[in-house]
């Protein structure tokens, strides 16, 4: 069995180490008691020193969330140990502050899902050879279950294509949804029976040009029982029939709205997300709006200074007729959070509060989650530094976390709160 030296460690079982830290000044450094009495070895897929002495760097002096593997034998036969890094405090995850929630925090950065306690301590990480996005908690009859999609597809500027799986609450895959659709919002309502968004080129009417039509598709055993398109929303005169020019497989399309996000309100209605427009609308199951909030169909008179520039994430509460969204802020380049109170019978708006939590702009991505006083906010795709994570209380940030998930930060599409085990 090789020793490690130069880490503060711990072994798992006898095939497995985890490393806590180390000083990248004096990296880990692996070697075998006995090097004459092993027969091969490999680290990392490349065969090992001759002298059977070698560090462990990852690449970029950085540790890597990831398992390295030593492969080698022996005359007792094969072996295999597995090696991993869950360093914190800059090198990996940043935690500030303690939350004043009991849930726990979940992410997807780059090729990893993790969860983090509300200590801010990595409880649990799984990682992938391709990209991931949308590591969350699915509350489905009293029962917890955890979703993300496998990145097969992406289009610049628009959206990423994914397959989806389903994990109970022991982390253990249940299902699998092998369709390939937009990585936008994916709901799971019960076991086969999903709600998902999805993006399609088509040529438009009249002069030929691409169209991206977007739909809202709810699935059940393998069958499409219910689909709400653009065109539909656009014949009931509850979106503008006029976009913007996206890039989608390696076309100029026109993109009415940019679908998403949906909240399921109740078994008729579904709050609804267009982020480029921007536009929130409650949507019924006889496709057609109840009511508009924002861009051209606005029914709310919201002013200029009251509308979002591009958005991500509307959340709906009940009790106080409000919606909490995370305003990306394209045009000031900057993000903030915006609470809308709505008199829903007068169609009129009742309140406006704006909610700052740095300085950081987002480009993309983003959303926000409630719990009594304790805001949670997941910061997107940001441009100008800030946290990834940033939760509030009374308008006092309690905590923050930076992820360098792969030493790729700023690039969580959203981070999310529930239950863990």
């Amino acid at each position: 069995m090789p020793t490690i030296s130069n880490a503060d460690h711990r072994w798992r079982n006898s095939s497995f180490v985890v490393i806590k830290s180390f000083d990248r000044r004096k990296p880990p450094l692996v070697s075998f008691p006995n090097p004459k009495k092993v027969f091969t070895c490999r680290f990392d897929g490349k065969t090992c020193p001759k002298d059977l002495k070698f560090t462990l760097l990852p690449h970029d002096g950085l540790p890597r969330l990831r398992t390295f593997f030593i492969h080698w034998r022996d005359e007792a036969g094969p072996h295999e140990l597995g090696i991993r890094f869950l360093t914190r405090l800059g090198e990996g995850l940043s935690a500030k502050g303690q939350s004043n929630s009991d849930k726990h925090i979940f992410f997807a950065n780059n090729g990893s899902i993790g969860a983090i306690d509300p200590k801010g301590e990595l409880v649990f990480i799984r990682e992938f050879d391709i990209g991931v996005v949308d590591f969350r908690p699915q509350i489905v009859k009293g029962k917890t279950f955890y979703t993300y999609g496998l990145i097969r597809d992406f289009n610049t500027n628009v959206n990423s294509m994914a397959s989806h799986v389903v994990l109970d609450e022991t982390m253990q895959i249940v299902e699998t949804h092998h369709r390939i659709v937009d990585s936008h919002e994916f709901l799971f309502l019960g076991r086969k029976h999903y709600l998902f968004t999805n993006y399609e080129a088509a040529k438009r009417d009249g002069d030929g040009k691409c169209l991206l039509k977007q739909y809202l598709i709810e699935e059940k055993d393998g069958k499409d029982v219910y689909v709400v398109s653009t065109d539909d929303l656009i014949s009931a005169e509850a979106l503008p029939d006029y976009g913007s020019t996206v890039a989608f497989n390696g076309k100029n399309c026109i993109q009415n709205g940019h679908l998403n996000g949906v909240e399921v309100i109740d078994a008729n209605r579904w709050l609804i997300s267009f982020g480029d427009g921007p536009i929130i609308m409650w949507l019924k199951k006889e496709r057609r709006a109840e009511w508009v909030l924002g861009g051209e169909k606005d029914q709310f008179g919201l002013r200029p200074d009251q509308r979002t520039a591009l958005h991500h994430t509307p959340r709906w509460s009940e009790s106080e007729k409000s919606i909490l969204v995370f305003d990306n802020g394209n045009v000031e380049k900057r993000s903030r959070l915006i609470k809308y109170v709505l008199d829903l019978k007068q169609k009129s708006l009742r309140e406006f509060k704006t909610i700052d939590f740095g300085d950081g702009f987002a480009w993309a991505g983003g959303n926000v989650e409630t719990d009594g006083k304790t805001i949670s906010i997941g910061t997107g795709f940001w441009d100008k530094p800030n946290d990834d994570f940033v939760e509030l209380v009374d308008g006092k940030k309690t905590m923050s976390i930076r992820l360098c998930i792969s030493c790729v930060a700023g690039r969580n599409y959203r981070v999310y709160r529930g239950p863990f085990r």
